[in-house]
């Protein structure tokens, strides 16, 4: 029988005490309007960028959309216009002009664009770039505005050289307008963009003139040829202004080529070349303003794991390099002017709508029905009350994995944040005063309103993930989650908690009498059948003082969108923490996927439909790596992923592990709720003479198996509540997993992280 792939989720068992002595007795999508007309299909936010549905944006726009399987190929085609994008080069083709997504050629990274699903989606620069359009993003009301906009009556062509010797290879694009009425405006502009890229071509032919002596001086090493690599973009295009972004990349023999990002702004009716400051009024403070905007982007982008340090930006300067695209002046730095290589081109856009008052009287326009912008990212990272809780989650689990895994350094390791968080929430509503806010302050650091985190957590996490995901109307990969609340027949629980654990979380409630053995039966099915049957005989007994058990399950079935070839799993080496090797399975395969790399990591994302595992190497050790690790930077890797070949080595592993995080908890604030004294659950049953709930014990068991096919998990949390007296007061590059990593599965609409762990021996199978 063929193995599905089957993620199993969490079972969180919540047990509650009573004494011996008797008492009476819960993808981010946005809407789409292209000119006040909604288009029926989702965007996704990734990594700060917004991605577009290309088949549902260009139909609408008019244009002929068909996709090559064989190929990997998608046609875009209209009357005056061809756009062919090739996903496994990363190349577009947009008439007969070549540009690259990733790689050296592509500077920042020009017109990005992934497949999701069976989907093919763009950056919105590319729709900004090459179908003329306005985007804007309205965080307040979640919408993504599209607007088309009148180009100027000219045409643009693309002039290509290409010539190679024994010593350089040079290819040369650029631009040439024509139907300008004034011929020798033309002629002057074009001269310009001409001479751009003839200074390139000189600038490699003396790189290779010097690479050449260095050989007749007698140097015997390797030189690889020098390449001379001229482009250009076209970022705005209308209102009789034209700017243009060349980027000039040279290769001289080095570690690595260096780009050199230029542009030019015109006025197409006299020729004139504008400077950022001639936009302006001569007597506005435009210059505090960029640099405000500057110092708080780069502060953001460091906070978020963009870039690795601040740089020491005191001020743009007076003649700045900048651009125009369609929604805002966009200031750019070169690589090394702030900060180091990997760090490439940084751009900072200044919203037109910013510089309102600033703008010259003939440059009024550019603020035309533009709207201040909510950036994604602010969206992604924590401003919407859904991203607020998210964060809180991810960090608590992120934070839980380093504390166990110090405790447990040699071992694997396996948690699940939702399971732990899912079951928090469900008590906060039971708690009160400083119980309460200990649980609060690690699941809701926002302090949002009981209802608010109550409802967001019902809308996002138990109708999202319940629901699964759909291609193509059949559901491929399913989330679910469920939840319980089995009761002591005698206790008198508060009805505003069961209606809350029910209205929220969907609980179930059960009354039950502990001490008959049907109850511990009647559980172990509810387990069973909410898990699939990968979780079986969970309980065998319980104490006939347990006042109260409550379940939530998550569970998750999954297959790899891009299986593993079984034929090319062999046996190999993993080399474990000690310096000593074992053999594992290991899968092996070439192929695209999202990859990232610095000093300090590899990363790569492999995908489910609609979820994704990131799996980080670390170049030192998981040892000591995990310490340092945090929020900002698993988001830095997700932030930073590029869709390129990479020669994948991941190994099969399977195994099990139970944690006790009491004391993790304790160690995050959660006190008092341990403590027999203070604890304070009396918003689901009231104290009486000698009786009080606490916490006794958390823990959660975690079991996960990941082959060729997919990913089987599962994860069950038992919380226990217990009855005490009351106390008296007082090349490709190569992403090889031959040694312990990091493994964060996620669900990719949300960002919200379901499990998380390292592997250390694919072998350890761990305890049961």
């Amino acid at each position: 029988m063929t193995k599905k792939a089957i993620m199993m989720g969490v079972i969180i068992s919540l047990i509650l005490a009573m004494p011996a002595y008797g008492f009476t007795a819960k993808k981010m999508q946005a809407a789409i309007v292209l000119d006040n007309a909604k288009i029926e299909a989702c965007a996704y936010i990734f990594g700060g960028d917004i991605y577009l549905p290309l088949r549902a944006v260009g139909e609408a726009l008019g244009y002929e959309i068909q996709w090559s399987e064989k190929d990997k190929t998608v046609s875009v085609s209209k009357t005056g216009k061809n756009i062919m994008i090739d996903m496994n080069n990363d190349k577009i083709t947009v008439d007969d002009h070549v540009c690259y997504m990733s790689g050296d050629y592509s500077g920042k990274g020009f017109n990005g664009g992934t497949t999701i699903g069976d989907r093919v989606y763009m950056r919105t620069d590319f729709f900004s770039d090459n179908f003329g359009l306005k985007v804007q993003w309205d965080g307040l009301n979640g919408i993504i505005q599209l607007e088309s906009v009148i180009e100027n009556a000219i045409s643009i062509k693309t002039v290509k050289e290409a010539s190679e010797t024994d010593k350089i290879k040079v290819t040369l694009q650029y631009p040439q307008v024509d139907g300008l009425a004034d011929k020798t405006v033309q002629d002057s502009i074009n001269s310009i963009f001409e001479k751009s890229a003839t200074d390139a071509r000189n600038e490699g032919l003396k790189n290779a003139e010097e690479m050449e002596k260095v050989v007749a001086s007698g140097y015997t090493g390797t030189l690889n040829k020098c390449e001379t690599y001229f482009d250009y973009r076209l970022k705005y295009n209308q209102n009789g202004l034209l700017s243009v972004v060349f980027m000039d990349y040279q290769y001289a023999g080095g570690a690595h080529g260096l780009m050199v990002q230029s542009s030019h702004t015109f006025d197409l009716k006299t020729g004139e070349e504008y400077r950022l400051k001639d936009l302006v009024k001569s007597d506005a403070d435009y210059v505090s303003l960029i640099n405000n905007t500057v110092r708080n982007e780069i502060n953001n982008r460091v906070k978020e794991g963009m870039l690795s340090e601040n740089a020491p930006f005191k001020t743009i300067k007076d003649e700045q390099d900048f651009y125009l695209s369609n929604n805002a002046v966009v200031v750019y730095f070169q690589q090394y002017e702030y900060w180091p290589y990997a760090a490439g081109i940084q751009e900072f856009p200044v919203e037109f709508s910013a510089l309102k008052e600033m703008l010259k009287h003939d440059f009024g326009f550019l603020n035309d029905n533009v709207k201040e912008q909510t950036r994604p990212e602010d969206i992604e990272n924590g401003m919407s009350g859904e991203g607020k809780l998210f964060m809180a989650i991810n960090k608590a689990g992120i934070q839980l994995l380093q504390k166990i895994s110090v405790e447990e350094e040699g071992q694997n390791t396996i948690l699940s944040p939702v399971s732990v968080s899912t079951m928090l929430a469900v008590l906060a509503n039971g708690a009160a005063g400083k119980t309460r806010a200990e649980i609060s302050a690690i699941i809701n650091p926002e302090q949002l309103p009981a209802k608010e985190m109550n409802e967001k957590y019902r809308d996002t996490i138990n109708n999202l993930i319940r629901s699964g995901y759909e291609e193509n109307g059949k559901k491929t990969t399913l989330v679910e989650l469920a939840n319980s609340l089995w009761i002591q027949e005698n206790l008198r629980v508060k009805d505003g908690f069961l209606k809350d654990a029910k209205t929220y979380y969907e609980a179930d409630a059960y009354n039950v009498n502990f001490a008959d053995d049907s109850a511990v039966s009647a559980m172990n099915r509810w387990i069973e059948d909410k898990t699939h049957n990968k979780i079986q005989n969970y309980l065998s007994e319980v104490s006939p003082q347990t006042a109260m058990v409550a379940f939530s399950s998550l569970y998750f079935n999954g297959k790899w969108q891009s299986p593993f070839d079984k034929s090319k799993t062999q046996k190999e080496d993993f080399q474990l923490s000690d310096g000593s090797t074992v053999k594992v399975d290991m899968m092996n395969a070439e192929r695209r996927i999202g990859y990232y790399e610095d000093d300090q990591i590899q990363a790569g994302s492999f995908n489910y439909y609609g979820c994704s595992m990131l799996v980080i190497l670390p170049k030192s050790s998981t040892g000591a790596y995990l310490p340092g690790v945090g929020y900002a930077e698993v988001n830095k890797a997700l932030s930073n992923l590029e869709n390129m070949k990479v020669k994948i080595k991941f190994p099969k592993f399977n195994f099990a592990q139970k944690n006790d995080l009491v004391s993790h908890l304790k160690s995050m604030g959660l006190d008092s709720a341990f403590d027999s004294g203070s604890a304070d659950f009396t918003g689901i049953a009231d104290r009486s003479a000698g009786f009080n709930l606490y916490i006794s014990d958390i823990s959660q068991k975690c079991t996960i198996s990941v082959d060729e096919e997919g990913t089987e998990a599962a994860a069950l949390t038992s919380v226990v509540l217990a009855g005490s007296s009351m106390p008296r007061e007082n090349t490709p590059p190569e992403f090889y997993l031959n040694k312990p990593f990091i493994f964060v599965i996620r669900d990719d609409r949300t960002g919200l992280i379901l499990f998380i762990g390292k592997v250390k021996n694919p072998l350890d199978h761990g305890r049961p």
